[in-house]
């Protein structure tokens, strides 16, 4: 029986990889780690046969091959294979100790030749043009394309369905934050505090950061920010102001307001959502 640990700081991939190890009848998986100095101590005391590092771990491809040369040194017989993706290959380096490497199967290379390059070098993953092409596509297969494009982004940013379905709730689970757009307009804030109340059922709010971005923002009848986050429970981020004919502007030209307009009140507010939800994540 092969003993194998893992070493990787994202849940999806890590289950990812479980399962394809589980499918195997003579590995053992001895444990996950998420963190490069406790995946070093583990190795060392356990030394397993096989230790699978991310190439990634951290978000920062050094990491992982350090860790590879620290387990090495600790542990000189155990097998070391590095995980990575096929944009990013990496050559076997035993004197490295990097013994052999594993590209991340699951429709990744599909996965990176449907990712279409807009303005600013943001990189988006576009809806199925048809019906039936969205059938192909399995909820099971939602966290791991979420794993798989966190490995090559800093931040992946999820538009979910307005419906609670199988695959809203399959990229709910997978994701750190979750964020809700808002309006002052009574029935947007009855249908958000159904939604954060279905999330606290979920036991969300004990996993993730639950937020609120306010739209039209300056449209607030007589309720204040203060009174609207009393309502909701939770904090909001940054407030959209109203600006119809820039924001009618930039989508009929498909440019975004950050770009073309960064220092209008709305593309500020934009810059300061995309500020608020870099500091949650450092968070």
């Amino acid at each position: 029986m092969k003993r194998v640990l893992i070493v990787e700081d994202l849940p999806q991939v890590a289950e990812h990889l479980k399962g394809l190890l589980g499918r195997e009848k003579e590995v053992q998986v001895t444990g996950v780690m998420d963190q490069a100095d406790a995946a070093v101590k583990q190795a060392s005391t356990e030394k397993p046969d096989v230790v699978m590092i991310d190439y990634f771990l951290g978000k920062k491809e050094t990491i992982g091959v350090d860790v590879a040369k620290r387990i090495r040194a600790a542990s000189p017989g155990t097998r070391i294979i590095v995980v990575t993706i096929p944009q990013k290959p990496v050559p076997p380096r035993p004197d490295e100790g990097i013994d052999a490497v594993f590209v991340l199967p699951g429709g990744a290379n599909e996965l990176a030749q449907a990712l279409w390059e807009g303005p600013a070098g943001v990189h988006y993953l576009l809806a199925p043009p048809r019906p039936e092409q969205a059938d192909l596509v399995s909820v099971s297969d939602l966290p791991n394309a979420l794993g798989l494009l966190a490995q090559a982004h800093d931040h992946v940013i999820v538009d979910v369905p307005p419906r609670l379905g199988d695959d809203a709730l399959g990229i709910l689970d997978a994701s750190s934050t979750i964020l809700l757009v808002v309006t002052y307009a009574p029935p947007a804030i009855a249908t958000a505090r159904a939604a954060i109340e279905t999330f606290q059922m979920l036991g969300y709010a004990k996993q993730k950061p639950i937020l609120a971005v306010l739209n039209r923002s300056d449209e607030s009848g007589d309720m204040s920010r203060g009174a609207l986050e009393h309502a909701l429970g939770v904090p909001i981020a940054a407030e959209i102001p109203t600006d119809r004919k820039r924001v009618e502007g930039s989508l009929a030209k498909q440019e975004p307001l950050v770009v073309t307009d960064p220092t209008s009140p709305v593309g500020q507010a934009f810059v300061q959502l995309a500020a608020a939800l870099v500091a949650q994540k450092r968070k």
